[in-house]
């Protein structure tokens, strides 16, 4: 079996408190070092934050959390004023939004295993992940590095920022008790 290569990580720049891959000691880790998770512009906006952050990562320009709302949802208002409409401050499909701007590889029900995880990041793609809350609702996230010594997984989070979690606890464990929904395994736009 070969393994993917490892790459020395970077802190991942939010504007909250930040923590970086580098924190794990381990002599094998995986990470995005040029992924940066947006902060959500609105409580609800975290599909439209995973989106522009993925479409920055792979290159695209001009992107913003308002644009991709106005695009996917059809609002009528600028989503991309201060402070946001009203109907504009509503959850949304990441699945569509990947779809629309060309950024979705491929889509699975559940959990992604190690090997899925690692050829991803191995190929400097981040893992957009769907959670369900068992007390309803959900938030999307994306793994963007993963130790393969501990099993810890970063996490991108537009709302809480970074974090080093377990893979084990993932996201049963994550901020409120959740489960793996959906997998996006993303790439960039084809043609760029």
């Amino acid at each position: 079996m070969v393994l993917p290569k490892t790459l020395q990580a970077t802190p991942i720049p939010l504007m909250m408190k930040r923590q970086r891959l580098a924190d794990l000691e381990t002599p094998q880790r995986l990470a995005l070092g040029t992924f940066d998770m947006e902060h959500q512009k609105t409580g609800l906006w975290c599909w439209a934050a995973c989106t522009v952050s993925l479409a920055k990562h792979y290159g695209l320009k001009g992107m913003t959390q308002g644009k991709v709302v106005n695009d996917i949802l059809g609002v009528t208002e600028d989503c991309s004023v201060d402070p946001v409409p009203g109907p504009c401050n509503t959850t949304g499909s990441l699945y569509k939004a990947l779809t629309h701007y060309d950024l979705l590889e491929n889509a699975i029900g559940g959990a992604a295993n190690d090997a899925q995880i690692d050829a991803s990041l191995d190929q400097g793609r981040a893992v957009a992940v769907e959670i369900a809350w068992d007390d309803g609702g959900g938030h999307y996230v994306a793994i963007c590095g993963r130790s393969q010594v501990d099993d810890m997984l970063l996490i991108g989070d537009s709302l809480y920022g970074p974090s080093i979690r377990s893979a084990e606890w993932f996201p049963s464990r994550y901020r409120e008790v959740g489960i793996w929904l959906n997998t996006y395994f993303t790439r960039p736009p084809k043609g760029s």
